[in-house]
């Protein structure tokens, strides 16, 4: 069976959300923690208008999404383990999310990452994001903005 037939992108829900916060991989479990973000605020991420999330083989996978600006999309993920393992289902479902965001008149797509995160720093650069100058520090941590080049 492809990968496509295995593949369905649908609106997150709360659901599926939580399914994937109690099981993400532990790279995001240190970077949103280094963050601040905890069981109640991390679901701020769901007021976004752009939210998505893959379903593979039945199972929720990773949760993404983009806040919008006047001048640009932030762009954010969360996955479980499942990705690491099956890196072509994430590569896929970013790819296609990043093609559909440039859809939008907004110029810019940005990823702010934890300096730290070099495994999903190197990805990005990998699928086409270049990093920026930007660089903010908070409590003791680095973090960077990479942005997409259409």
């Amino acid at each position: 069976m492809k990968l496509q037939d295995r593949l369905n992108i649908v609106e997150l829900n709360e659901q599926y959300f939580n399914y994937i916060w109690q099981n993400r991989r532990k790279e995001d479990r240190k970077e949103f923690l280094v963050l601040g973000a905890n069981n109640d605020n991390i679901k701020v991420l769901l007021n976004c208008k752009l939210k998505f999330c893959a379903i593979y083989d039945d199972k929720p996978v990773t949760a993404f999404g983009a806040i919008e600006t006047d001048y640009c999309f932030f762009i954010w993920s969360l996955s479980t383990e499942y990705v690491n393992n099956h890196w072509k289902v994430g590569t896929n479902v970013t790819i296609g999310f990043l093609k559909g965001l440039n859809s939008f008149p907004v110029k810019r797509i940005i990823a702010e990452k934890w300096l730290n995160a070099t495994k999903q720093i190197k990805w990005l650069k990998m699928i086409g994001f270049k990093q920026t100058t930007y660089r903010r520090k908070e409590n003791g941590n680095e973090f960077i903005w990479l942005e997409y080049i259409k």
